[in-house]
């Protein structure tokens, strides 16, 4: 039931916000919808199942609707505001202003070496646009204004000039903003002092997904290697986050472990700002931790669609068009239905003692792979080499982020934590050699498809891969209707 659910709600989001139908006309499409299961069972409890169908394709397409449209006044601009969000990258700042007396939402960049924190009363002067979309280095052109819409944002600044007024917010939201904030500045101002650069942006990044030590150069290395979701907070460093909390609590009862664990996630979300990104790694790093530890691949699915639900509701446009978000679910959907089942299909490839081989193949191989439908229509760009890469990094990660814990947690000791940063150092500056010699080899610039191809590629595979699981899925829900 809960998989018509949620097919029903993007039935209702897709028919509204995608091709544009009124209110009315989902109206009737809906009711064609629910008549078809009246028909097809012929009952009275198919009655209740039609009606909750109708209610949840007209429940998607309300979702959009109630989205409130803002009047932005575009040109040179002088006004006041509070600052909501602050994302420091290393050449610039992003900051997400909210106007004073309007429900509109601003993105100022500043190109200075200010300091500003969530809840601060500012001043702006700039340039007020829409957002425009563009084109990438492959020739794909970014929704870029969806992108920012799905966070939030109704227009931009690209110089703004930003003048604090110290009057700053006490709401709590905002407390907890700023506290955020200054702790994963905190963070990286520590790791900048015992790890070398440009390797401590990478471990920030890894850690609290701080992006403010990361040249340009580096990220490109990283995306031209197929390796880029390891530079930001995602759900596998999420996992490997939990990793460490499990092996240090390894003793404690599993249930007590299981909610420090979940605490351990829930600060990590925090201390990275708490927004869509991080509350969407969190969650799906959670569910792909659940996924490895439990048997009932069933129930961690029904999870990964409450997951669905809920950034459906939260911020219903991250469906459409928030690349992170897609790859994100594709890995973790790959994780729960595929992993196992390829996991037992190549039993005779050897692991080696507590290294599971066969699992990292499969992963470096068959989640590349399994994504490059994705791939070929957002990016265009695949990596030959971003198998081989991520084998590379599996061992690596997991020491960059320990390396990077250790001298946080000895900051107060500082001959200490110079060890250890060294040692983080030194394995970082020779991954970035590995790293910058794999993005030197040839990479397949892939034909451009549409996203309803992408779609209906995943649809017609997944349902010939999993067709007698679908099948059984949907005679029982028939069956619970004839009964």
């Amino acid at each position: 039931m809960l998989v018509l659910f949620c097919i029903s709600l993007l039935i209702g989001a897709i028919l509204f916000h995608v091709l544009g139908l009124s209110i009315l006309n989902i109206l009737f499409i809906s009711l064609f919808y629910g008549v078809f299961f009246c028909l097809f069972f012929r009952n009275k409890k198919a009655i209740f199942l039609s009606l909750a169908l109708i209610s949840s394709v007209m429940l998607g397409a309300m979702r959009f609707w109630i989205i409130p449209s803002s009047d932005v006044s575009l040109g040179n601009q002088a006004f006041t505001g509070v600052i909501e969000t602050v994302d420091q990258r290393l050449d610039k700042t992003l900051l997400k202003i909210q106007l004073d007396n309007k429900d509109v939402n601003i993105q100022a960049t500043i190109r200075e070496n200010q300091k500003f924190l969530p809840g601060d009363k500012v001043s702006v002067r700039g340039k007020v646009e829409l957002p425009e979309d563009f084109v990438t280095d492959t020739g794909r052109t970014f929704d870029y204004d969806g992108y920012l819409a799905s966070r939030g944002v109704d227009a931009v600044i690209n110089n703004a000039q930003v003048t604090n007024l110290k009057d700053t917010s006490t709401s709590l939201r905002f407390k907890i903003f700023r506290l955020s904030t200054m702790a994963r500045s905190f963070i990286a101002e520590t790791l900048s002092k015992y790890i070398n650069f440009p390797v401590d942006g990478i471990v920030s990044g890894m850690l609290v997904g701080f992006q403010g030590g990361i040249p340009k150069y580096l990220s490109d290395i990283f995306r031209y290697t197929g390796t880029l979701h390891t530079l930001v907070l995602s759900g596998y460093n999420i996992t490997v986050l939990a990793g460490f909390i499990g092996l240090l609590f390894r003793k404690v009862p599993y249930k007590i472990k299981t909610l420090i664990i979940f605490l351990g996630i829930t600060s990590l979300v925090l201390v990275s700002g708490a927004g869509v990104a991080a509350v969407r790694a969190g969650i799906m790093g959670s569910i792909a931790l659940v996924a490895g530890m439990s048997l009932n691949t069933y129930n961690v699915f029904r999870a990964l669609l409450v997951s669905f639900i809920f950034f459906f509701f939260l911020s219903p446009t991250t469906i459409f068009v928030d690349p992170g978000f897609h790859l994100s679910f594709l890995a973790t959907f790959f994780i729960i239905a595929f992993l196992p089942l390829l996991n037992e299909k190549l039993s005779f490839l050897p692991n080696f003692g507590k290294l599971n081989l066969r699992e990292v193949l499969i992963l470096a191989v068959g989640l590349p792979l399994f994504m490059l439908p994705y791939l070929m229509y957002f990016s265009g760009l695949f990596p030959l080499v971003s198998p081989i890469a991520n084998i590379f990094l599996v061992p690596i990660i997991p020491i960059l982020m320990l390396g990077g814990l250790l001298v946080l947690v000895t900051s107060f000791l500082s001959p200490l934590a110079s060890i250890f940063g060294f040692i983080t150092s030194f394995v970082g500056a020779i991954s970035i050699k590995v790293l910058t010699f794999f993005s030197t080899l040839p990479q397949w610039q892939t034909p451009a498809i549409s996203g309803w191809s992408v779609s209906l590629f995943y649809l017609v595979f997944l349902s010939l891969v999993f067709r007698k699981e679908i099948i059984a899925h949907f005679q029982n829900i028939f069956r619970q209707q004839t009964n």
